[in-house]
């Protein structure tokens, strides 16, 4: 191994770009400020073991019992699309256009997610990185 745990986290803490690391059940096993900040979050601890959708706050992933990936809307979304892809070993970007629910209101919240195969100790992860769509 080239660099520490210790280290990896350190170097990304710096990182300004809203970044998640999922595992192989499309958990965040790992998420920057940055994405914390935009999911309303305060501490990685907020969203560890969710998937991005149920981060993101969106309205589907609470519609059913499994969350989210779950309803009949998540077959064409580009959350569960890339993230799936990453997992397979492709690299992928999916347009992601989520209902969210912010302050008691549903309004949509439209981004870009890259999502790149990741391999930590022979284990396979996604790292997902949503990059906003400008109007």
């Amino acid at each position: 191994m080239l660099v520490s745990t210790d280290a990896i986290a350190a170097m990304f803490g710096v990182v300004t770009a809203p970044i998640a690391v999922i595992n192989e059940k499309r958990q965040i096993v790992h998420a920057y400020r940055s994405l914390l900040r935009m999911a309303g979050c305060s501490s990685v601890e907020d969203v560890l073991g969710m998937r991005l959708g149920e981060a993101m706050g969106c309205v589907h992933a609470t519609e059913d019992l499994s969350r989210c990936g779950t309803h009949p809307s998540c077959t064409v979304c580009g959350t569960v699309n890339a993230a799936l892809c990453a997992l397979n070993g492709r690299p992928c970007v999916a347009e992601v256009n989520l209902s969210v629910e912010r302050a008691g209101q549903q309004q949509a919240f439209n981004f870009d997610l890259h999502a790149e195969p990741l391999t930590i100790r022979g284990r396979l992860f996604a790292l997902l990185k949503v990059e906003t769509i400008e109007d």
